[in-house]
């Protein structure tokens, strides 16, 4: 470090400069916080000021998480790269010397789809390295963006509006396995789930599972019903028979029934897969509305 340098005061008032390009080319794809980060950041590669990241976190308000993703965020448009995570150091790039990436024009074609996004989880706010995560899904499979927009509003309605990321790439990922990534494909789908979702919950209070449902639990009942061939009164019947205590025990219960590893009494018996009738059991606690509003079968349900 030099022996001389100049007073914060001095660099306060001083001027950073910054290109006409930058304006007309990047200003327009950034949000108010991808541009604070940008400029504060530029800010001190133009003036010999050290500071730690968490002081440069502290200078602009915004958590160190925040400004980590903005930075990943803008490593996109070339206009920065982040040499190293630990400790955290970032190199800016000349705006004269960058011609605008490919990366960056693909950030164009999501814009309305990241406002709709932001729309659909409404209590927390989306970084930029999430809204990528979603980006990438859209560039490297077929689903389009009103199909995955329509997947997240499904997750939500399950799962609630704080929702994981995590949670709506494996909910969406399911969905392209089974190539359903059109609009009207995903509806369709999503008219079967919503109707099993109602069962489920209906199974779950009249069991007492205390945790929301969510899409494995879901698929689980689709399972049952679908491959198996059980009713729904059958599998609510066994839940309270057997006292399941979770959808996973549940689902242990009915898979040994399914390959006829249980007699109903607890003795393992292996052999080919039989149908077993289950007789209600009328000194159990549960309400018969709640058994009665049950479809006689989902696979009756039109898909």
């Amino acid at each position: 470090m030099s022996f001389c340098n100049y007073s914060k005061e001095y660099l306060a008032s001083g001027k950073t400069m910054i290109d006409n390009i930058f304006i007309t080319n990047y200003l327009p794809d950034l949000d108010a916080d991808a541009l604070k980060v940008y400029l504060y950041g530029l800010y001190l590669c133009q003036n010999p000021y050290e500071i730690s990241l968490e002081e440069f976190c502290k200078s602009i308000n915004m958590t160190k998480d925040k400004v980590e993703n903005i930075f990943m965020y803008l490593e996109e448009f070339d206009l920065c790269q982040i040499t190293s995570k630990e400790p955290f150091s970032i190199v800016y790039y000349p705006i004269s010397t960058v011609v605008k990436s490919t990366k960056s024009t693909s950030i164009e074609k999501y814009t309305n789809f990241n406002k709709a996004l932001q729309l659909l989880i409404t209590d927390r706010m989306i970084s930029a390295s999430e809204y990528r995560v979603y980006m990438q899904l859209l560039e490297e499979t077929s689903i389009s963006q009103e199909a995955l927009l329509i997947i997240v509003k499904f997750c939500t309605e399950i799962k609630g509006s704080k929702i994981s990321y995590k949670y709506i790439l494996k909910v969406a990922n399911d969905f392209i396995s089974r190539n359903i990534i059109t609009e009207e494909g995903v509806e369709k789908e999503l008219e079967y789930y919503f109707t099993i979702n109602r069962i489920v919950k209906e199974l779950f209070l009249a069991c007492h599972f205390t945790k929301k449902t969510d899409f494995d639990d879901l698929n689980l009942y689709i399972k049952w019903v679908q491959k198996y061939g059980f009713t729904d009164k059958f599998i609510l019947e066994t839940a309270i028979n057997r006292k399941a205590s979770s959808m996973s025990n549940l689902s242990k219960i009915l898979d040994e029934i399914y390959f006829n590893n249980d007699n109903g009494n607890g003795a393992k018996k292996k052999g080919k897969k039989r149908k077993i009738n289950f007789e209600y059991d009328g000194q159990r606690d549960i309400d018969k509305e709640t058994a009665d509003s049950l479809v006689d079968n989902p696979d009756d349900v039109e898909v």
